[in-house]
């Protein structure tokens, strides 16, 4: 059995250390830890002589039972502090309960202790036994109480409203993305503080996006609120919204594949095998469905692009067990954030602002009249990533690069943005030149010739997404529907999906870059990774 000493021994020296955004000061004890700790031998070993020979005597609702099924958090501190024997008045003239957790002295008496965060439905209950500890005691629990309260995440997306000194249960944690107020961190959650074994969430690594910028935090969180129960596969699940003091964050799973622009680099020699395709073209119908789904709740996304698409590698949600995981949709909401948000559009080289590269021709007017984006918004974002993503499928991902690329150094007017897939000049708005000669190039591949499944898609992108008009362009259900029918037709028939040729196509030179062009672009066009697996 356990003494006074070993326990509080075994208890310290189990305290892990956590932090957020540097902070390393904090330490807590894993529910893992207490439960080991805390057994039936190791309180009665530890319990005053009356109360020990109570439980000896089988007495109904021993000691004992009631602290091990109750108590046992605050038994843990109680120990910590060599305070074990006024167990007894706490748990039965008291009638404490880790429920009860955390304590705080009362207004009206500060000898009292009240619980500070009573249950649900309940009035805070008052600890009177707690007045006749000295001060340096009381003050001693009250430290060491916040050791035992790290949360325990779970998928309900949560909302956890914790006191500045509660610690939170992450380690190794690294931060990631730094934005306008914006803060990713990479963080591994204690094993024993989470509950989604065997759902969705693919491991424990975390997302914590920090936003600094309160009304930010509110507008976001009103966004995740309306998503949060959808359980859309390819819809970022957001696990919990924690604010601690002046800390506010989401917590989000992690995405071990990165974005889908880390994706297109680390996938780059993948054989494009009519089942990788088929693969391809589901998790593009996937995504397309979660922005209808939105869409359908009056949400616009407002920031579809590359770097919002994240990969979740050994996602369950990968049900057919191709081994190539799931694409999914993160950052909803947040064309809340950018409508406030000042970019300099002569400086599409920062990887903050590559927005602006799939940004709408609207953008700037909507900013400017502080109009919200609207939902077509959208579906012209869509177009120019389904577009880079028919260039990759096709090319290689030095082509996406070199696309771009042709985008930023093309002589347009000044008044538009460097890299957009349209131009502006003198008032007047059209498709930028280099996308329509893009367009023109792939469509006489022989992989995108007439009666294809790509064909058919680029002629959507085309006529029915990058429109400059919103009014002419499709709604996300026209779309869907659209990918549904090429989703079937591809399964139905292989040569439809993927035309198999008997000799390699050449890339054009349109999308092959030469040396002296990729010296002098190459930290342009890097721009495009975030190097980051989070929703940033």
């Amino acid at each position: 059995m356990l003494t006074a000493q070993s326990l509080y021994k075994q208890l310290q020296g189990g305290a892990v250390g956590c932090g957020v955004a540097g902070d390393q000061s904090f330490r807590f004890l894993p529910e893992s830890l207490i439960n080991e700790k805390i057994t039936k031998d190791s309180i009665i070993s530890n319990l005053p002589w009356r109360l020990w020979i109570s439980t000896q005597l089988w007495l109904a609702d021993s000691p004992a039972d009631k602290v091990y099924d109750q108590a046992k958090k605050v038994f843990a501190i109680l120990a910590l502090i060599g305070q074990e024997h006024t167990i007894s008045d706490l748990i039965y003239k008291d009638n404490i309960t880790d429920k009860d957790l955390p304590l705080a002295p009362s207004s009206h008496d500060e000898s009292v202790l009240v619980s500070k965060e009573p249950p649900e439905g309940e009035t805070g209950k008052e600890f009177s036994s707690f007045k006749t500890w000295d001060e340096r005691r009381v003050s001693d629990f009250l430290e060491k109480q916040w050791l035992v309260l790290a949360p325990i995440l779970d998928v309900t997306g949560k909302e956890l409203n914790l006191d500045p000194k509660c610690p939170l249960p992450f380690k190794e944690i690294e931060l990631m993305v730094r934005g306008h107020g914006v803060f990713v961190h990479k963080a591994r959650l204690h094993p024993a503080h989470q509950l989604w074994s065997g759902t969705a969430i693919p491991g424990p690594s975390v997302a914590i996006k920090e936003i600094q910028e309160e009304k930010v935090f509110i507008r976001e969180k009103e966004n995740l609120e309306q998503i949060k129960d959808l359980g859309h596969s390819h819809l970022i699940r957001l696990l919990a919204t924690c604010q601690r003091g002046s800390f506010r964050c989401f917590i989000f799973p992690w995405a071990e594949g990165g974005n889908l622009w880390d994706f297109w680099n680390r996938k780059d020699q993948e054989v494009r095998t009519p089942d990788f395709v088929l693969w391809l073209l589901d998790q593009v119908f996937g995504l397309i469905d979660a922005i209808r789904v939105l869409h359908e709740k009056n949400i616009r996304h407002g920031d579809i692009k590359p770097q919002n698409i994240l990969h979740f590698i050994n996602s369950p949600a990968d049900e057919k067990t191709t081994g190539h995981g799931t694409l999914v949709l993160a950052d909803v909401g947040v064309s809340k954030m950018h409508k406030n948000a000042t970019l300099k559009r002569n400086e599409a080289t920062n990887t903050e602002e590559v927005t602006i590269l799939y940004e709408a021709p609207e953008a700037e007017s909507d900013q400017k009249s502080n109009q919200p984006r609207s939902r077509r918004y959208d579906m012209w974002s869509a177009g120019c990533m389904l577009l880079e993503l028919i260039v990759w499928l096709l090319y290689g991902f030095e082509a996406v690069k070199t696309f771009r690329s042709r985008r930023i150094s093309s002589k347009d007017d000044p008044t538009t943005a460097p890299g957009n897939f349209f131009r502006q000049k003198k008032g007047k708005v059209k498709i930028h030149s280099m996308v329509k000669r893009a367009m023109d190039l792939l469509r006489k591949d022989p992989r995108c010739e007439e009666g294809t499944a790509l064909a058919e898609l680029l002629d959507m992108i085309e006529n029915r997404l990058l429109k400059v008009s919103p009014k002419e362009r499709a709604e996300a259900p026209e779309l869907y529907e659209k990918l549904q029918e090429l989703v079937r037709k591809s399964r139905a028939d292989p040569s439809y999906l993927w035309k198999e040729i008997d000799t390699p196509v050449d890339t054009p030179k349109f999308f092959v870059r030469s040396k002296s062009r990729q010296n002098s672009e190459s930290s342009v066009v890097s721009s495009g990774s975030s190097g980051s697996a989070s929703s940033a």
